[in-house]
């Protein structure tokens, strides 16, 4: 069975090569590889136009900047296969992704969207941090819908069918910066299997350009619309948009608007604190993470729990209740 993978990019020249090299070198050979040069001003197109000269799996689209959402949805109609696989250009690939998650989903014909565990990376591909995501079970999932709870994944990571993503619309342009947990929601309430391989099969990038404090701000108000249409979707009401979801925020008591200020302000904060910690800056982590604590304390300690204290815990008494980890990327990354 072959695949198309597919790759936007925007001024990505810094991590450009390691990205499409880890896709290249896969153990699993048949696929397309559509690259979306999305407007590009820096190094990029002379990158793809390279990457395109020497292996005939590279298809490259230039066009003028669009954003991901619409970049995705042109590709998917142009895309030759029926499974999608996404890719980023700052991320990189585990040897044998493609043919894990291929084999997945061989196991389970059930499954219309699949992403994995990951390694987190930092500028240099020193391995900073982990994700575990839970959903890796159906009945979590449906447990986690029944409580009105947003289904979130890593994009970079996902393979999907691509009727079904077509069924339901594709990608959300207005969610600009939340569009890929907006569409594995939307997928799963429209009755599709969605779910986690408990495998280690990418390496995330972080890195101060992907986390701006604006997006980061951008990113928490649009996830907040996310969640509402999510409960909205799931009663049978119509959605809102974005600017009459901001609104409504307006019209709210001012403790409920302080609440979801110290909410959208705490997680901001932290997010910060792992940035700074991604560059090598403690004090500047120190401080984004006290302000974290001060201002919405069980983000925080949710966070710390979950990543560094829960782990400590099962460690040190000799049990583990996370699921398995049956494959983590090997080599340099890992120093």
């Amino acid at each position: 069975m072959a695949i198309s993978v597919i790759m936007t990019v925007f001024n990505g020249q810094q991590w450009l090569e390691e990205a499409i090299q880890s896709v290249l070198d896969q153990t699993f050979s048949e696929f397309e590889f559509i690259i979306v040069d999305d407007g590009s001003t820096d190094g990029t197109p002379e990158i793809l136009k390279r990457a395109a000269a020497r292996d005939g799996r590279v298809r490259v689209i230039s066009q003028e900047n669009m954003g991901v959402s619409r970049s995705v949805n042109r590709v998917l109609l142009e895309a030759r296969y029926g499974w999608i696989a996404r890719m980023d250009a700052d991320d990189v690939m585990a040897p044998d992704r493609l043919e894990r998650q291929l084999a997945f989903v061989a196991d389970n014909p059930d499954v219309s969207v699949v992403s994995c565990f990951a390694d987190y990376i930092d500028e240099g591909g020193k391995t900073i941090g982990e994700c575990h995501n839970p959903l890796t079970s159906r009945s979590v999932v449906r447990n986690w819908i029944d409580s009105g709870k947003v289904i979130h994944m890593i994009q970079s990571g996902a393979m999907f069918r691509r009727d079904v993503v077509l069924s339901v619309g594709g990608y959300r342009p207005e969610f600009n910066v939340t569009e890929d947990t907006d569409l594995w929601n939307r997928v799963a309430e429209a009755g599709h299997t969605v779910i986690v391989q408990p495998e280690v099969l990418m390496q995330v990038r972080v890195h101060s350009r992907s986390l701006t404090r604006s997006s980061l701000w951008l990113q928490a108000r649009q996830f907040r619309w996310l969640e509402d249409g999510a409960r909205r979707r799931r009663a049978s009401q119509p959605e809102i948009s974005f600017d009459e979801f901001m609104n409504q925020d307006r019209h709210r008591p001012i403790l409920s608007l302080l609440n979801i200020a110290r909410r959208d302000l705490g997680q901001l904060l932290y997010k910060r604190a792992a940035i700074s910690r991604t560059a090598g800056s403690t004090s500047a982590m120190l401080t984004f993470f006290t302000a974290s604590m001060l201002v919405y304390p069980s983000h925080a300690i949710d966070n710390v729990w979950r990543k560094r204290l829960r782990t400590m815990v099962l460690e040190r008494f000799g049990r583990d209740d996370r699921p398995a980890v049956s494959h983590r990327i090997a080599g340099p990354a890992n120093r």
